[in-house]
């Protein structure tokens, strides 16, 4: 689950970075555990070639996702400035 903050707008940006978490690593963000132990083994990993296409299928996935919205945003009227 994804839980977002809806900031007013302002001048200087709320955040200065941007954090991206691979939520498929078993890893829990919580502030009372650190790494799942699990991965420290890289036997428990999924072979190379199937992490490589899932890999792919996530980023055409996301590309598709961008697509549509990028499709959208062409059909919006323009705002008078």
């Amino acid at each position: 689950m994804l839980l977002f903050d809806r900031m007013p707008a302002a001048e200087t940006p709320w955040t200065r970075e941007l954090w991206v978490y691979d939520l498929r690593t078993n890893m829990h963000f919580t502030l009372k555990q650190n790494r799942d132990d699990s991965l420290e083994n890289t036997d428990n990993l999924p072979p190379p070639e199937v992490i490589a296409q899932e890999i792919v299928e996530d980023l055409e996935a996301a590309l598709a996702e961008f697509a549509a919205i990028a499709r959208s945003l062409e059909d919006r009227p323009q705002a008078e400035s």
